[in-house]
């Protein structure tokens, strides 16, 4: 199958992993179904799994996380957590998220991201006490699930479609590309996580045990004229 194990995959202990996020060599993912949030570390051609934090009536879609604080979206509450990065995760305060459905979370290391399929929009936060929204943007894809901004560019991903659009860093996030990969479009199950780290992009499915690790020139480029 093609979820098989290979050099590039990772096989987790988890059926439904949502987000990845790296902080240094690190790396945060979550299970909305068994309601845990995940802290994996990679070690050679393996994801050790550091520890594994059960959310008690949570609905995970989402992970961000600073210096010290870890940020998560929940679906079901519609609010955006602000939890104390300590052994068990200890909850600071909630925020009322700006989408009705929160569907993923990024932080930029000066703004906190947040997206909502319901309205198809991206929210860029300011990382004040409400989260103040500072702007919002409409999203390429009907299901954004991840976002991720370098120098050069943004990057959002789409959950159903599994499509990964290219933004100019501009007042409305112009989509410059899109990208496709054969590998994601086999099987039915969603993209649920996006990111980059270095030169690779890191990719989970919701219902696949595994996380993915690939390359951009893995991926089919189409240009998209203004």
């Amino acid at each position: 199958a093609y979820f098989l194990a290979g050099p590039d995959s990772f096989p987790v202990s988890y059926q439904h992993p949502v987000s990845v996020v790296w902080k240094a060599d690190h790396l945060w993912t979550a299970d909305w179904f068994n309601q845990t949030v995940q802290e994996h570390r990679l070690q050679g051609a393996s994801l050790e799994t550091l520890r594994s934090v059960n959310l008690p009536n949570s609905h995970i879609t989402g992970l961000a996380v600073t210096a010290d604080v870890l940020f998560v979206t929940d679906s079901w509450k519609k609010v955006i957590q602000r939890r104390r990065l300590d052994g068990g995760l200890t909850l600071v305060d909630t925020i009322k998220s700006p989408g009705p459905n929160p569907t993923g979370l990024y932080w930029d290391g000066r703004y906190l991201w947040s997206m909502a399929s319901q309205t198809q929009r991206f929210y860029q936060h300011d990382l004040d006490r409400d989260l103040t929204v500072i702007a919002s943007f409409r999203s390429p894809g009907r299901t954004p699930a991840a976002v991720f901004k370098d120098d050069q560019f943004f990057w959002s991903a789409d959950a159903d479609t599994r499509i990964v659009y290219q933004h100019r860093l501009d007042n409305q996030l112009r989509v410059v590309a899109k990208y496709t990969l054969p590998a994601l479009d086999m099987g039915r199950e969603s993209l649920s996580g996006f990111t980059w780290r270095g030169k690779d992009i890191w990719v989970a499915r919701d219902g696949l045990p595994r996380l993915f690790r690939y390359k951009l020139g893995d991926f089919k480029k189409y240009l998209v004229l203004d």
